[in-house]
């Protein structure tokens, strides 16, 4: 049964979240119900840290050859929780602005984001944010590319990333100024274009570059960049592949592949096989479908599967995040300012299930905390993870 969702919470349970938020370290209970789990401060959960895959068993019998550990030389992704090499300790996210209005997609390379932010922009479309663990997760063809937004600008500091974007609105030149991001505009003037021949990495002198067009589309939706350009890049502009002193450290809070957060015994749980967000999103109709064999949501938008070109492979999700968000209209041109810091309410979704949740970000480079009705911090489950950021008082279906 259909349920039009519109407003989360009483004002109690926000006074609730706001004098019970912070007390959190160390154990947080699992908003489901399953007891508690390691929360990523505490040593068994800290990325590289493999204590709690420790295979040697102490009463094993003498002589008995013990199996080298499944994570030696691994760490946790701060983007999904998942294993990954050690070699990208300390390295930061690349974060790449991806247009999704009816002409942007296909999409190359999103299957391998981590963390996919969607918003509106002007005209009722949306711009997608894509975090990457790391250089290797990109290929030949990552894109297309178009312009930065503040509010994803804000949105992309809590992670310190690497920002990539081609071009932006003037309201956006103060915070790129600024010296505290780790700007990579394609659309510079010294940003050079390579040959498409070479994925952006040479021109047709030879010098090196930042990023190219393809012949098979036509502008904007046919700027793209390869790992090597952005390699390029980023050498070019002399920025650092480590984190700087703005990273916060943990992002999230996840539960092990062995603690899945199950949120089907909370009180305030509402079963969640669809979440249509076509209401609110009206121009590309996204929705997704929950899959219960993988355990993942499917993203659907334009009445179609949304596929990543390279792979054919539909993007999928073990965690939704909405995030309801105060919004204004800048200009005549319909630029809109979302109020990044306002704090509000919204949904955590996994593993079939939804609970309302509140959300806060306590200044302009604080990392965005969700809350559950009794003031806990979430637990994501390991896995990719989709934050929509609605307008605040849109209507979405849970069903």
């Amino acid at each position: 049964m259909k349920k039009k969702l519109v407003s989360l919470f009483l004002a109690t349970a926000m006074l609730v979240t706001l004098c019970a938020g912070c007390g959190n370290e160390g154990k947080t209970e699992n908003p489901g119900g399953n007891g508690t789990v390691d929360s990523p401060n505490t040593p068994s959960n800290t990325p590289g840290d493999n204590s709690d895959n420790d295979n040697n068993d102490d009463n094993s019998n003498p002589g008995q050859v013990t199996p080298d550990d499944p994570n030696a030389g691994l760490i946790r992704s701060a983007l999904t929780n998942e294993w990954i090499s050690a070699s990208y300790e300390g390295l930061r996210p690349i974060a790449i602005m991806i247009p999704n209005d009816k002409s942007a997609p296909p999409h190359y390379g999103l299957s391998e984001a981590g963390v996919i932010y969607q918003c509106q922009v002007e005209g009722s479309m949306t711009r997608l944010m894509a975090l990457f663990d790391n250089l290797d997760s990109l290929g030949d063809r990552v894109g297309n590319l178009r312009s930065a937004r503040t509010y994803f600008v804000y949105w992309a500091l809590e992670w310190d990333p690497l920002y990539v974007h081609h071009g932006n609105p003037w309201y956006v030149d103060d915070i790129l100024n600024s010296g505290l991001v780790a700007d990579l505009d394609c659309n510079d003037g010294d940003a050079h274009k390579g040959t498409e021949d070479s994925f952006g990495t040479v021109d047709k002198n030879g010098r090196a570059c930042y990023w190219y067009r393809t012949t098979d589309r036509k502008a904007p939706h046919n700027a793209y960049l390869s790992k090597e350009s952005l390699e390029n890049f980023i050498e070019a502009r002399g920025y650092s592949l480590n984190y700087t002193g703005m990273y916060k450290g943990a992002h999230y809070q996840f539960a092990d592949e062995e603690n899945v957060i199950d949120l089907s015994t909370a009180t305030d749980a509402i079963p969640c096989n669809k979440l249509d967000l076509t209401t609110t999103y009206p121009v590309d109709d996204t929705y997704f479908t929950y899959d219960a064999e993988s355990g993942k949501y499917l993203r659907f938008q334009y009445n179609e599967a949304h596929v990543d070109e390279v792979n054919g492979e539909q993007l999928s999700f073990e965690n939704i995040l909405v995030q309801f968000t105060p919004h204004r209209v800048m200009d005549t041109k319909g630029y809109l300012e979302f109020y990044f810091k306002a704090g509000g309410e919204g949904y955590y979704i996994t593993n079939g299930y939804a609970i309302p949740v509140t959300w806060e970000k306590e200044d302009d480079y604080a990392i965005t905390k969700y809350y559950d009705a009794n003031g806990n911090e979430i637990t994501l489950n390991t896995g990719k993870t989709m934050i929509c950021i609605i307008e605040d008082g849109d209507p979405i279906t849970i069903e």
